[in-house]
């Protein structure tokens, strides 16, 4: 069965790149441009993997977290957070939110890849570990 992967956000070309390498990997790819329209089309989609850009316009990713996992019907969906921050307050508080994985933007598609393989079997972000910052 062809899993479904939902990705927010607002760079198309990223957004374009994401499609390209997990479409090559078997995956269903829906792309949304935002929070909002995340959060109407989620029921639609079904994703058994949410890719969350932490900035975009209209509803950011931080707040779309938070709906998706006080949500008793998504917050069993893993999500995987991007974002051009270097900020590790930004990773550490989308991981403690719930999300299963934090990257920084640019990031390697292959370790993205390697992510959503992980979050899909459970897997998550050791807890207190938070990448170092140059």
């Amino acid at each position: 069965m062809t899993q479904t992967v939902l990705i927010a956000d607002d760079d198309p070309l990223l957004t374009g790149l994401v499609r390209l390498k997990l479409s090559r990997k078997g995956f269903n790819v829906v792309e949304v441009a935002d929070g909002s329209e995340l959060l109407t089309r989620i029921d639609d989609v079904e994703p058994d993997i949410i890719i969350l850009d932490l900035r975009m316009p209209k509803m950011d990713g931080k707040s779309t977290l938070y709906h998706l996992k006080n949500s008793e019907k998504h917050r069993h969906i893993p999500v995987i957070m991007l974002s051009a921050s270097r900020s590790g307050i930004s990773e550490k508080s989308s991981l403690e939110q719930g999300a299963s994985y934090f990257l920084t933007k640019p990031f390697n598609p292959d370790e993205l890849v390697d992510h959503v393989h992980r979050a899909l079997a459970g897997g998550r972000q050791p807890e207190g570990f938070y990448r170092t910052r140059c």
